[in-house]
This record gives C-alpha cells, sequence and structure tokens, in this order.
C-alpha cells in the first residue's frame, strides 16, 4: 500500500508543476488571435487610411516566435503534437517494448531541446546585441523566447519520463 501511496504524491507534484506550466503558458495562446486582429487593422490602415505603420514586422515577427515556440510545449501539453502512428501504434502495443519506446523518444527530444539551449547560450550574446529599429525593442525579447520554450520543452518532456515510468497518468 506504501508504494501506490509514494505514486499518488508522484502524480499530484506532477499535475502541480503541470498546472504551473500551463498557468504560464496559457496567455500566449491568444498570440494568434492578437496577430491576426493586429495585421488586419494594419492592413486597414495603410490601404484605406494611408497611414502606413512601420512597427508592423517586427511586433508581428515577436508574436510569430513566441507564439510558436510556446506552441511546442502547449502542443505537448495537450498531445496534439506530430507523432508516427504507424510505427507508434504497433510498437505501443506491446506494453513494455512500448514504454521503453516512449521514454527513448522522450530521452531523444530532451537531448534536442538540450542541444539547441546550448547552441542558443553560444550565439546568444551576438543574437541580443542591439534592438530594433521602429520599437527599439531588445533583440533579447525576441531570443528569449527560445529559451523559455527548449526549457518548457525539457521540463515537459522530463514529466513524460517520469509518468511513463511510473505508470501514473496526468
Amino acid at each position: 500500500m506504501k508504494h501506490v501511496h509514494k505514486m499518488s504524491k508522484t502524480r499530484r507534484a506532477l499535475g502541480v508543476f503541470d498546472k504551473v506550466l500551463g498557468f504560464i503558458e496559457e496567455p500566449f495562446t491568444y498570440l494568434g488571435i492578437i496577430l491576426v486582429l493586429m495585421l488586419v487593422g494594419v492592413a486597414f490602415s495603410r490601404y484605406f487610411l494611408k497611414y502606413p505603420t512601420p512597427f508592423e514586422e517586427e511586433v508581428s515577427l515577436l508574436l510569430n516566435l513566441w507564439m510558436v515556440c510556446l506552441g511546442m510545449s502547449i502542443a505537448l501539453r495537450t498531445g496534439d503534437h506530430i507523432n508516427t502512428p504507424i510505427l507508434y501504434d504497433k510498437i505501443v502495443a506491446r506494453k513494455r517494448i512500448g514504454r521503453i519506446y516512449r521514454v527513448l523518444i522522450y530521452l531523444v527530444s530532451i537531448g534536442f531541446s538540450a542541444l539547441m539551449l546550448y547552441f542558443i547560450y553560444l550565439k546568444f550574446p551576438i543574437l541580443t546585441k542591439g534592438r530594433t529599429e521602429y520599437m527599439r525593442f531588445p533583440y533579447a525579447v525576441y531570443y528569449s523566447g527560445l529559451i523559455i520554450a527548449f526549457s518548457f520543452m525539457i521540463l515537459r518532456y522530463t514529466i513524460k519520463i517520469v509518468v511513463t515510468l511510473t505508470g501514473e497518468t496526468q
């Protein structure tokens, strides 16, 4: 019985951690709507009011980068990410091999995310020098989205490994 209780603590801890990440990610789900509304407003301003908006490119790049980067983690949380169903369905049907397969895929994904963080760390001083032309955003605002996104991916895949190995469900 103690083992079951310990797994329940693990499940609760993972649930709380998942909710904290979800709380941080939730506002970024609306960036797509904001981006579309902004671009429609900019097009209206340019073509009907004859007033061009020079900042549109900077803001749309910022919103798009953050939306895509944090969207990776959101898709992983909700299970909407791309997978290989033909291979996955055949392997997962075997319980033990399926677990090993999932853990290996998660470890490869953690390795890729860690490698990306390493390269971002190496290039971050170069990438963050200067500011954007019109809005004077520091470039760090743009590229910090990559750091946050790959860190979240590592955390999410770690949760998936623990869940897979303990047999818990989220």
